[in-house]
């Protein structure tokens, strides 16, 4: 069903992957996109070597980073993991070309310079991302000035020292501990457990 759906609303010129050819292939077949990429050079060979259809497979890092300043394309996602995102996202910026940008990683480590491409070729960037876009959509036609502060939540569902048997400790105040907060995977793991024994 999303297939129709996005062909309803888009165009698919280019799809690019890391490595997981058996996906691409799969998105290529229901997208007919002009050229697909696989930045791991021996995946793309697995791909070419099966494929038999008229979408181009290329492969390597400079392809998959090329791929992003695609002349058919209006609008490029972006949503590759941590800083993966940065080098497509400039190369599409340059290119001038709007961005849809589903790797908030990409601003963490070059927000001010990705920005500062962005104004100067003309171009938006749109947050996609879940927090990203509904804080973008619920400040569609609000004046800055009128914005006193915003509030995140941090994902990963509520804090350890909440629920029994998971560590951490608290202040007098029932404020958790800067340990507490850290993004440790053991901790969500065991909370994860947790949840799921019914605590």
């Amino acid at each position: 069903m999303w297939r129709s759906r996005i062909q309803i609303f888009f165009s698919v010129s280019v799809l690019a992957a890391n490595a997981n050819d058996a996906l691409l292939e799969e998105q290529i077949e229901a997208l007919s996109p002009d050229l697909a990429v696989l930045a791991d050079e021996t995946a793309a060979a697995r791909l070419r070597e099966r494929y038999r259809g008229r979408t181009r497979i290329e492969g390597g890092r400079d392809a998959f980073i090329e791929a992003a300043a695609h002349p058919a394309a209006d609008i490029v996602v972006t949503s590759m993991m941590g800083f993966a995102g940065l080098a497509p996202t400039m190369k599409a910026l340059a290119a001038k070309k709007n961005i849809a940008l589903a790797n908030k990683e990409t601003l963490v480590v070059a927000g001010e310079l990705v920005m500062a491409k962005a104004r100067e070729m003309g171009v938006a960037i749109l947050p996609v991302d879940s927090e990203h876009s509904a804080l973008f959509q619920c400040l569609q036609g609000e004046e800055a000035r009128s914005v006193e502060r915003i509030i995140l939540t941090a994902s990963g569902g509520c804090i350890p020292w909440q629920v029994e048997g998971c560590p951490g400790k608290s202040d007098a105040q029932g404020v958790p501990c800067a340990s507490d907060l850290a993004d440790g995977t053991e901790d969500h793991d065991r909370l994860r457990d947790a949840r799921q024994q019914g605590a």
